[in-house]
């Protein structure tokens, strides 16, 4: 009998009589069964390699390789290599074997792992992708340099540091003397407040080591005695009444305060003082005195001439009476412009005195008149003056006028 191709269990039955079946009614038979296994199924298997801590690294470097085996329950060993030279063996656990060298020189490294099961029959080898290292030559320690853009002046001195190291340096090291420090390459610009010699030194490192410190004396000065010197300008320093004059400082040496004298009894004390109106003619010295810490100055003066403006005259005119007739002993508002604030009504002949609180209207009483009567307006203060150019007529009632 040919046994199954096919992997499973099969039952057969055998009868002692030859041509006998099951259906024939003859019992007498013995059953067998067989069981045919299947194939074994063999696990693939990958591996990827990861190297540690990342390239380029300087020499001498000391990299870990570490092998990652897929497959579950893969068990053989992981051989590292170089290129084709071996590097060694890790056995696989838990799926991770790892290898870490030392002492690496200088140079391009192709490293890849290959993973060889235990039981060929139940997993498959793999090897990894390559994975390119490099490792660099260690760079010398640097050597520190700076500039500085003074090395002596006067107080307060504001000095800037330049980096000129060499060695490619990665950190830097700064005393200034002063009692501050600072690790960036270029540092901000070092104020020196007080008179006095500060060393300032600077260290640079990189991997290699540190360099040996450099060193640069600055000398500071206290800043010579300076009293300050006044002017100023003014805005005119003649002109009519009411005259309003501005005063700009000029003065030099770094003045902190100021007093200024106005000549009118005024004073003050603000560097540009608000403008200053002479209302009065007559001549008026103004003067200025600044200090600071080193003292004060001269004064520094300007004289200010101030006179009175002729008077502006205005010609009046009238522009109506309200009403324009009535009869004698009729309140008669007279308006127009330049009246003044006193002066003399005409009507007619007669002469009537008057006020205008704003020269622009009068309030008058009708007198004794002819019929049509004549009326004009004469200023007499001086804000006005003339006779009106312009008359009106006042109509009186007939029953009122003078024959």
């Amino acid at each position: 009998m040919t046994a199954p191709a096919a992997a499973g269990t099969y039952y057969y039955k055998v009868w002692a009589v030859k041509g006998s079946t099951a259906t024939t009614g003859v019992t007498n038979f013995k059953a067998y069964s067989i069981t045919v296994a299947g194939a074994p199924v063999v696990v693939t298997t990958t591996t990827a390699l990861a190297v540690t801590p990342a390239s380029p690294v300087v020499a001498p470097g000391s990299p870990t390789l570490k092998a990652t085996v897929s497959g579950a329950g893969a068990a053989g060993v992981v051989e590292f290599f170089n290129g084709a030279t071996s590097l060694g063996t890790s056995a696989v656990s838990a799926g991770v074997a790892s290898k870490t060298l030392a002492g690496v020189v200088a140079g391009s490294y192709a490293y890849k792992a290959v993973f060889t099961p235990t039981d060929a029959a139940a997993f498959t080898s793999s090897t990894s992708a390559v994975s390119t290292y490099v490792v660099t030559a260690p760079v010398p320690a640097p050597t520190a340099g700076f500039t500085a853009s003074a090395i002596s002046g006067i107080a307060p001195l504001a000095v800037t540091f330049t980096d000129t190291s060499t060695g490619a340096p990665t950190s830097w090291l700064w005393t200034f003397g002063n009692g501050s420090t600072s690790n960036v390459q270029n540092p901000p610009a070092v104020t020196y407040t007080a008179a006095g010699t500060y060393d300032v030194t600077l260290i640079v490192s990189n991997a290699s080591g540190a360099s040996a410190p450099v060193t640069k004396t600055i000398t500071v000065t206290d800043p010579p005695v300076v009293v300050p010197t006044a002017s100023f300008t003014a805005s005119a320093i003649s002109g009519d009444a009411p005259l309003a004059v501005t005063f700009s400082d000029t003065s030099t040496g770094a003045p902190t305060s100021w007093l200024w004298t106005f000549g009118d009894g005024t004073t003050s004390n603000a560097q540009n003082p608000a403008a200053v109106t002479y209302t009065t003619a007559g001549v008026y010295t103004v003067e200025l005195i600044v200090s600071n810490a080193n003292g004060a100055s001269a004064p520094g003066s300007r004289t200010s001439a101030v006179t009175t403006p002729a008077p502006v005259v205005v010609a009046p005119v009238i522009s109506a009476l309200s009403p324009a007739n009535g009869a004698i002993g009729t309140a008669v508002t007279i308006t127009g412009t330049g009246f003044g604030t006193v002066g003399t009504v005409m009507f007619g002949t007669t002469v009537l005195d008057y006020t205008s609180a704003n020269g622009l209207s009068i309030d008058v009483v009708a007198p004794i008149g002819v019929r049509r009567t004549k009326v004009t307006v004469t200023p007499t203060d001086g804000d006005s003056a003339g006779t009106a150019s312009n008359s009106v007529i006042f109509k009186y009632d007939r029953i009122a006028r003078v024959r």
